[in-house]
């Protein structure tokens, strides 16, 4: 045992807090569901504004195209999510969407009272990027802090279809969107 012991704090020294999300398998089925806005477009401006006792990322989306709204398509979609760096004050939000100007994104979106303003359904799971490069355009997420939790049928893994974690091509997610919306 007492040889044991240096080993053991030697592990606790290299122990470091781990710090996840966790989200109920985000299929597209699901992030449209929750969606009351699916938004396509390009990430035009972000800024971090104080907010009460925290920060918060005000994001600018210029609209492409609106795969699901109510009401008239705006010319811009705010989309608020938790965190950021200000005047070297830093709040990170395990899972919180991040973007970038120039970004082309896919967002999942629903309202966030009492502003005009947005936030995603479910972190950064409702975030897609798109990229033009080499062909087809595709869209993938990084799912970063966000930890998953899939179903079980029966004790076993469900076949329910999980939105795509490696690139797919545009037109045949958006398809997938498209006949969700339908339902």
């Amino acid at each position: 045992m007492r040889r044991m012991l240096p080993l053991c704090l030697f592990a606790i020294c290299l122990a470091r807090p781990v710090f996840a999300t966790v989200v109920f398998d985000p299929t597209v089925e699901r992030l449209t569901a929750a969606a009351t806005r699916i938004v396509h477009g390009i990430v035009a401006s972000n800024e971090v504004i104080p907010d009460g006792r925290s920060l918060t990322t005000v994001t600018q989306i210029r609209v492409i195209a609106e795969w699901k709204t109510k009401g008239a398509v705006p010319a811009t979609v705010e989309v608020r999510q938790p965190g950021g760096t200000l005047s070297g004050r830093h709040v990170e939000v395990p899972g919180a969407a991040k973007f970038t100007v120039g970004e082309e994104v896919v967002v999942f979106l629903q309202p966030l009272p009492p502003s005009n303003a947005f936030t995603t359904v479910a972190l950064s799971a409702a975030k897609f990027s798109l990229d033009r490069g080499g062909g087809s355009p595709k869209v993938s997420r990084a799912l970063g802090d966000v930890a998953v939790m899939r179903p079980r049928v029966n004790g076993a893994p469900s076949d329910a279809a999980s939105a795509p974690e490696s690139p797919v091509v545009l037109s045949a997610f958006e398809a997938r969107v498209r006949a969700a919306v339908g339902r």
